[in-house]
């Protein structure tokens, strides 16, 4: 019997439980500069970590809209407040969350319900203050079903409208990978199939006073009106291939205490934890 290596096989649009950290020996770590979870730390008030700085998120505004809690698939960062109301968790961005020409953020959640009357309710981006700008984004306009893609090119917000890219229901997961090369290509990718292309205007990304938001706009934005899971982002434009496989399986480069835990094999012994594949 040929002893080999255990690989961890694909979780697809499945959350393990726990907290996890990220596997910087996989490929498609390369670039990436924040990946935000929903975790149970924090005790009567769970947070949202930056696994990439170790930084909390804040939560901000006022209401109960915003809120951590258990869902169907684990943890989730919901929010679904009143509209008018932004409320929502922020960060201060690193360099590395500012990037000046390409960027690629991955959305792995569920909306809730329908929509609410903003246009600018952002599920994970950067905004700068000065003019409320957009610098980079994935956001649920105000007409259900339709997504965009921010970004800011020289002090002017611009964006790709995704249309029809989701059902408006609070059941299904999603997985969407979205990506923007200035003078170049944007894409969005769902659940491991590509949806959409469009072409992007050259010019430079800039930032005023930037901040990273989850959940809704800051200032004068109304809720997302989502749940997220997992948010991420690189500076740098993922692959097709890369889109694909982020896409299909957006918890693929992390590691989750419940994970397969080869400790021994002599002989066909082993002891694991976790779902797991051996190749013979």
């Amino acid at each position: 019997m040929k002893q080999d290596k255990l690989k961890r096989r694909p979780r697809g649009l499945f959350l393990p439980a726990g907290t996890p950290t990220i596997d910087w020996t996989h490929p498609l770590t390369a670039g990436l500069q924040g990946c935000w979870v929903a975790t149970g730390a924090g005790g009567a008030t769970p947070v949202i970590l930056d696994l990439v700085s170790q930084n909390v998120a804040t939560l901000f505004g006022a209401g109960t809209g915003a809120v951590i809690a258990a869902g169907p698939a684990g943890m989730e960062a919901r929010s679904n407040a009143q509209s008018g109301t932004a409320q929502g968790w922020t960060a201060t961005p690193s360099s590395g969350q500012q990037p000046a020409t390409a960027f690629s953020i991955l959305f792995f959640g569920r909306p809730l319900g329908s929509a609410f009357g903003g246009t600018r309710t952002a599920w994970i981006g950067c905004e700068s203050s000065s003019g409320n700008i957009m610098d980079w984004a994935f956001t649920r306009p105000a007409t259900n079903a339709n997504l965009r893609t921010y970004f800011n090119l020289s002090g002017v917000e611009g964006s790709v409208l995704w249309g029809a890219a989701y059902s408006n229901s609070t059941g299904p997961f999603y997985s969407f990978l979205t990506s923007v090369s200035t003078g170049g290509p944007a894409y969005l990718y769902r659940n491991g199939l590509f949806f959409a292309s469009s072409t992007v205007s050259a010019g430079t990304i800039t930032y005023s006073s930037p901040k990273i938001i989850i959940g809704c706009e800051t200032t004068g934005g109304t809720p997302g009106n989502s749940a997220m899971c997992v948010g991420a982002m690189w500076n740098r434009q993922l692959t097709p291939a890369e889109s694909l496989q982020i896409s299909g399986d957006p918890t693929g480069f992390l590691t989750f205490p419940g994970d397969d835990d080869l400790e021994e094999m002599f002989g066909g012994q082993y002891t694991r934890r976790g779902p797991f594949l051996i190749n013979w």
